[in-house]
């Protein structure tokens, strides 16, 4: 495809995700295929960590941008693509995982040489410190290896906030909630899986450290990261002085996993799906240099014809209005004259469990409106697993756990979108799944 400049001489490449949007808009391949190129390497890189399998990455990248090109008119804040573009990726990945109902082994992938690459390398041009590169370096495969143990759902969020770069307002506009809640749920998913991979990190290295732990983590079979050893690990640190030196020195769980080397997309590859996509261009679009199509004029008799067409679906609809207005217990009648019905609040149980399935207490949870504010119910499970409020107004919001047992770090799903409609009652199971267990 030759260079091309937008109107005034600017080369595409200099023009903002705003501008291109608008050329796109108007039949612009070439401003299309510049987003295209702007975007497809870290979208392919959060999508090859998703799925964990290039082919399956690059096929569901294809799937995003031609989604992306379908929809590009209902884009609303041009200068949003970034954000837009990787919330079409995330749910595209999310429903082919929920499709496949598995995942592949995610530690190593091969490059187009025939060389195994792995996806724990870390970038050494994120750390300032060659301390920290080689300390970096060497838990970065434990980093990534509990990151795995995370839904897909805390993985996406993490990976597009540490390593994409997302801010919280951006996560909102794709989660779909306030820029408030957004900030809240990105810290408490920071602060829990900087803990929970911390003690990962500890059980499967530290222990090399420190006798007295790999005697405690024997003693007590673990080996996995389930909430009992969590808590042992915590309680051993907490008074092991060489633990907690260790852990001292350790560079930040997070910071690696926001370091992981992105993995490139073949050049190949690259072109093959924009042209792919780009033989999906709607027909009838203009091009980008062509003028854009004028609605024919009509003559007198047309207009004449056109106003007493419209003149006949106004009086009907007037006398419809009527109707709905008149006649008794009609919705718009009773909005109208105040003797519309109060809507019925609804009921919402919640039911949490661990891996096996069983129900699992002492869980805090909260129930957040999507329009941001307190929490309108907060409560614990009980040992059946359940928390039940009542006398809910309906609406959409959100469940979000806010604690396990004894301050257990969270994993597993964190918060669930739910809509109560009017007088309903509703049940929610939310699974909760130990960081590096099964």
């Amino acid at each position: 495809m030759r260079a091309r400049v937008a109107s005034g001489g600017v080369p595409l490449p200099e023009l903002d995700d705003a501008g291109l949007v608008e050329l796109a808009r108007g039949g612009d391949q070439a401003a299309f295929a510049e987003l295209y190129r702007r975007y497809i390497g870290p979208v392919h890189d959060f999508l090859v960590r998703m799925l964990r399998n290039r082919a399956e990455a690059e096929d569901v990248a294809q799937d995003t941008f031609i989604r992306a090109m379908q929809a590009l008119s209902g884009l609303q804040q041009t200068a949003n693509f970034r954000s837009w573009i990787f919330t079409i990726a995330r749910n595209t990945a999310l429903n082919r995982i929920e499709r496949n109902k598995r995942l592949r082994p995610l530690t190593t992938q091969v490059d187009d040489e025939g060389e195994e690459r792995e996806l724990d390398l870390v970038d050494e041009t994120r750390f300032a410190d060659p301390q920290e590169v080689a300390g970096s370096a060497e838990i970065a495969a434990l980093v990534w290896e509990a990151a795995a143990g995370l839904s897909p759902k805390e993985y996406s969020l993490l990976d597009l906030h540490l390593r994409q770069g997302l801010d919280s307002g951006e996560i909102a506009d794709m989660l779909g909630v306030t820029k408030n809640n957004a900030y809240v749920m990105l810290n408490r998913l920071r602060n829990s899986v900087e803990a929970s991979i911390g003690a990962f990190v500890m059980m499967r290295a530290g222990r090399a450290n420190c006798p007295e732990l790999d005697a405690e983590l024997h003693r007590i079979a673990a080996t996995a990261l389930s909430p009992a050893t969590r808590k042992a690990i915590d309680k051993h640190v907490a008074g092991c002085a060489v633990c907690r030196k260790t852990r001292a020195e350790m560079t930040s769980p997070l910071s690696i996993l926001g370091a992981l080397a992105p993995v490139p997309i073949a050049p190949d590859a690259q072109e093959r799906i924009l042209g792919e996509v780009l033989r999906q261009w709607p027909a009838g679009t203009p091009a980008g240099d062509a003028p854009l199509p004028q609605p024919p004029r009509r003559t007198p008799r047309e207009w004449l014809q056109a106003h007493h067409t419209l003149l006949a679906g106004l009086l009907t609809g007037l006398g419809l209005l009527l109707v709905l207005v008149l006649v008794p217990g009609s919705p718009l009648g009773n909005r109208l004259f105040g003797s519309e019905t109060a809507p019925r609040p609804a009921d919402l149980a919640v039911f949490v469990r661990d891996a096996s399935g069983a129900p699992l207490g002492d869980v805090v949870l909260g129930l957040y409106d999507v329009s941001g504010g307190p929490a309108v119910r907060s409560g614990q499970t009980g040992m059946d697993g359940q928390v039940r409020w009542s006398s809910i107004p309906p609406g959409d919001y959100i469940v979000m756990v806010a604690a396990l047992p004894g301050g257990e770090g969270l994993s597993g799903e964190t918060e669930r979108p739910v809509r109560l409609e009017d007088g309903a009652t509703v049940e929610l199971t939310i699974d909760i799944r130990p960081v590096g267990g099964p």
